[in-house]
């Protein structure tokens, strides 16, 4: 915990140095410190001698015991998953971040830190939990009427996805309707905010990238109108010695209004493999007397990058078609809302004809809630989900108190099931807990909640315990004004200045 503390403050002071010495005329600092506990009993992978099982199906044999196994042709053990003894973590973790603008005309800095640690038998759970600090975002801004340049680590977010990447990017808007964005540099891992390579894989991967990679890019946006919007996007990831493509990807989308009505579209290409990635229409229809709805249409195929070898196992994608309505009341008091859909998905030639796979899912689901008066809301929703190789069904309810603006409290339960290979069966998991928030001041807010689950079984081994507790606390920090305001100097919070 120190050395993450210590990472922190001194990338902090540099970057209050550094902003102090350019005679910075504010700045902006938003912090989230947070702390979660976390009791559990793990899932690992367990075997049994074949010998000791009997026959099934094909795949499929049980203990004495009445365990399912999963078995392998030829395998002297079939496997199985279980819960190991009880274990627990606490995770801590800090977030800032930071802009300091008035360097010089147009001129900012911005920065996102996270520092992490966790404790415990289970502290491996936690996402990244070695990784003790880690830099989000840093670079420099440039921002002028019709240009805006960044320089440093930063984020795309576009319809392939949201990348970060050490580099450069421009904004130019050489007319009014128009907008263009050219960007480029070293890849970073989506979520790991690391270079693409071994060093970072390997844990994951059988086969990581040799070399790290970079990518170039760019955006146009189109507005025709007032009511309508275009996007059109080139990206393309190379190895650093240029010696093999990791990607080439475009994508487009559309938005246009006409009345209470809108229609859109979204459409990903991977160029390497000349396939259609994603392929989305919709409609949507505005709130009219309280009833609005939406209709989509989607034909997905899973990407991969060239560097990894999933993508030659050819793993098949599926056409979908959902739809949502809604309904609420004048002044919001109550709302309620269904959505549905079907998914068929492409053929797999797989399986036998005496017993096929399934190819299609589907799933359903409703929200509600009501006001009973101003500072009391009941909150529910129940969703169902269908799929080739894995069902889920959950639900769950909660009673919200919120007397002012300042704070809240709510009780809720929920319920779930899962259907596949970390399953709870014919069991159910239930869940109760409490969450609330309070305004201390109007630059500190606490927030906390605490959840305790119950797995019951039903006509199956006590081999899984889906038992746990869990306990989160945050506080999210601002300091100072705005200027103008009577705060003057530093302000926290997030604010976004040119």
């Amino acid at each position: 915990m120190r050395r993450v503390i210590r990472s922190g403050l001194a990338v902090l002071g540099l970057l209050v140095v550094a902003v102090g010495r350019a005679r910075a005329q504010g700045g902006i600092i938003q912090g989230s410190s947070s702390v979660q506990f976390l009791d559990m009993r793990p899932v690992v992978t367990d075997s049994v001698p074949f010998a000791a099982t009997d026959s099934v199906s094909t795949l499929f044999r049980r203990t004495p015991s009445g365990v399912l196994t999963n078995c392998v042709a030829g395998d002297p053990y079939c496997y199985f998953y279980k819960s190991a003894p009880r274990a627990n973590l606490t995770a801590l973790m800090q977030d800032l971040d930071i802009t300091a603008w008035g360097i010089g005309p147009g001129l900012s800095v911005h920065a996102q830190l996270r520092g992490r640690t966790a404790e415990g038998d289970a502290r491996d759970l936690w996402p990244q939990a070695t990784q003790s600090f880690d830099v989000l975002a840093a670079y420099v801004e440039y921002d002028r009427s019709a240009l805006l340049a960044r320089l440093g680590r930063q984020w795309i977010a576009s319809g392939l996805g949201m990348f970060n990447f050490d580099g450069a990017s421009v904004d130019v808007h050489p007319m009014r309707a128009i907008g263009i964005n050219l960007y480029g540099g070293g890849t970073l891992i989506q979520g790991l905010d690391r270079a693409l390579g071994a060093a970072a894989l390997s844990p994951v991967e059988d086969i990581p990238p040799v070399d790290q990679s970079f990518l170039l890019g760019g955006q146009v946006q189109i507005r025709p109108s007032a009511d309508g919007v275009m996007q059109f996007q080139y990206q393309r990831e190379v190895r650093n010695d240029r010696g093999a493509l990791y990607s080439e990807r475009v994508a487009a989308n559309a938005e246009f209004r006409f009345g209470n009505a809108s229609v859109g579209g979204d459409a990903t290409r991977d160029l390497a493999t000349e396939t259609f990635n994603d392929l989305t229409a919709h409609v949507v229809f505005n709130p009219w007397h309280g009833v609005g709805s939406r209709f989509e249409f989607r034909h997905y195929s899973p990407y991969f990058d060239l560097w990894t070898i999933w993508g030659a196992f050819s793993p098949v994608g599926y056409n979908e078609g959902t739809t949502n309505l809604t309904w609420s009341a004048p002044g919001a008091r109550a709302t309620f809302g269904v959505s549905g859909g079907y998914r068929a998905y492409a053929n797999t030639y797989t399986g036998v004809a005496w017993l096929p796979l399934r190819n299609s899912g589907w799933h359903v689901g409703a929200t509600g809630s009501a006001r009973a008066t101003n500072a009391w809301t009941v909150q529910g929703s129940y969703d169902m989900d269908i799929n080739f190789g894995a069902s889920s069904t959950d639900g769950d309810v909660a009673l919200r108190w919120q007397p002012s603006s300042r704070g809240s409290l709510a009780v809720h339960g929920m319920a779930f099931q899962n259907i596949y290979e970390f399953t709870v069966g014919e069991g159910r998991v239930l869940g109760a807990g409490l969450e609330g928030a309070y305004q201390i001041a109007p630059d500190l807010r606490l927030a906390g909640d605490a959840t305790l689950y119950r797995h019951t079984g039903k006509d199956q081994p006590d081999i899984a315990d889906w038992n746990q507790r869990r306990v989160s606390l945050r506080l999210e920090w601002r300091v100072g004004g705005e200027p103008g305001s009577g705060g003057g100097g530093w302000t926290v919070g997030p604010v976004r200045r040119p």
